[in-house]
């Protein structure tokens, strides 16, 4: 959602100029591009303008950020004559909308090749009728943004702290008339969502907990997970649970019970539908040797997650886009069942399952431009691939890989000393000389280039820089 603020007769900067000549031609072309989309559909993706360009950078939506301090009356949009569902200030109102605009594109890694569309207006409804709703989430606003200009919260936004107050006054109010049996709106269980960020943002993980079993009960009074099928609000809700599990290493609050609430089921006939012969994978030989050395279950959990890779690569080649129902079912399905996985510490089958974790976290949980807290899972993730078991039961190539992934998706400054020891020591023994021969072996696993070529090869230069000073040192 973009706003274009004019206060003098000045002509518009070219980025402007362009910006507007884009909306107009895009409700010119609307027809034509639904047209070319319907005759373009697959089962498992839509194509998509071979224009569009990547994540926009962090650095812009900060300047954005402060240059739109304030929203004028009018902004020619559909939420130009927006009524609330309680008094909002413009300021206030334009922190919101920065939130869902940029929420939109940090939520998801992937926003560049799925149908998620930032003009969605299925979160701005609420807004209209539910006043809990409307506070938490300009407080979750702020603190987003709080977390994301790294400003300390709330010393610097008391506004956000009355919003908060307000938004659970009116929840608990809600709460204490209705009884036991009163089943809950979408709405109030969105404000407990709302909450529940908010508090994972902040890193406060017994209100994070304590929000989580409340979701829990009001889907049970909704009648479970059924009632939900394919709604956002219950992706979010399985995102927030994983994440907690994650994080604390506490038990999901969802199908943990696999004889009363088995767990979703993979989507092996969508995944299916694209043929062999499109495939964009590396050499298959080292992965399919450790295959049959594997657990079965983690077996089933890797080949969905391999064919899912395969066409989030494909989809970036082809400019495709992927089904939003394809990631999330990929999600849901993988990693809880890699949850509810448990093996031998140090054993290849336990690496496998937290590098299997970290991937999918990386590519559907972690919030772009945003380090959110994860302690527990990176522990236990460095544990194992030091275990001196591991070393003696994988080969180089697969060490290569789970050291990899760990690096790009859940180690931090401060394991680079040991991880960068770790990688040198793969790295020559598989004889790696370059970074498109790396690539090579770490495609031959799993590996979307979008999402981890960048930091993969920063990662991989900083090892061979810090190899060279080593060298250099040593004449």
């Amino acid at each position: 959602m973009h706003f274009i603020v004019t206060t003098d007769v000045k002509k518009a900067d070219p980025e402007t100029q362009r910006l507007i000549r884009s909306q107009v031609m895009r409700g010119k072309n609307r027809g034509k591009s639904h047209r070319a989309k319907q005759r373009g559909s697959t089962s498992w993706a839509v194509m998509v303008d071979a224009k569009r360009g990547p994540p926009v950078p962090l650095d812009t939506f900060i300047e954005a950020y402060y240059k739109y301090s304030t929203v004028p009356g009018r902004v020619g949009s559909d939420l130009s004559s927006f009524v609330f569902a309680a008094e909002m200030d413009s300021a206030a109102f334009g922190d919101v909308v920065r939130f869902f605009e940029m929420a939109a594109r940090a939520l998801f890694p992937l926003v560049m090749v799925t149908g998620f569309s930032h003009k969605d207006m299925a979160w701005f409804d609420p807004l209209k009728f539910d006043a809990a709703y409307l506070h938490v989430t300009v407080f979750a606003a702020e603190v987003f943004m709080d977390k994301l200009l790294g400003r300390e919260y709330p010393t610097t936004n008391q506004d956000a702290t009355v919003h908060f107050l307000k938004g659970v006054q009116i929840l608990r109010k809600r709460l204490l008339l209705g009884d036991e049996n009163t089943k809950p709106s979408d709405s109030t269980i969105a404000v407990v969502l709302t909450l529940a960020v908010s508090a994972f943002f902040m890193g406060e993980d017994g209100a994070f907990k304590h929000h989580m079993v409340g979701l829990r009960k009001m889907v049970n009074l909704r009648g479970g997970i059924a009632a939900f099928r394919g709604s956002k609000l219950l992706t979010e809700m399985f995102r927030c649970d994983i994440s907690m599990a994650m994080q604390s290493g506490s038990e999901p609050i969802f199908f943990n019970n696999p004889l009363s609430e088995p767990v979703v089921p993979y989507p092996d006939q969508e995944l299916l539908s694209i043929r062999n012969s499109f495939w964009v994978t590396g050499s298959q030989h080292d992965s399919e040797s450790l295959l049959h050395k594997m657990d079965a279950s983690l077996v089933e959990a890797w080949r969905v997650l391999e064919r899912f890779c395969s066409i989030v690569n494909l989809a970036v080649e082809t400019q495709r886009m992927l089904s939003p129902g394809l990631l999330y079912d990929t999600m849901a399905s993988v990693m809880y069942h890699l949850l509810h996985m448990s093996f031998e510490t140090g054993s290849v089958d336990e690496a496998v399952r937290l590098s299997l974790l970290g991937l999918t976290y990386n590519v559907f949980l972690k919030w772009q431009y945003l380090r959110l807290p994860y302690v527990y899972f990176p522990s236990i993730y460095k544990n194992c691939l030091r275990d001196p078991k591991l070393a003696d039961g994988a080969s180089s190539q697969i060490m290569l890989w789970f050291l990899m992934v760990g690096a790009v998706s859940a180690f931090t400054i401060s394991d680079h000393l040991w991880l960068k020891d770790c990688l040198r020591e793969r790295i020559d023994i598989c004889q790696v000389k370059s970074w498109n021969e790396m690539r090579g072996v770490l495609k031959s696993f799993m590996w979307i280039g979008l999402l981890h070529d960048k930091p993969g090869k920063e990662v991989f230069d900083s090892v061979l820089s810090s190899s060279s000073s080593t060298l250099t040192t040593l004449r």
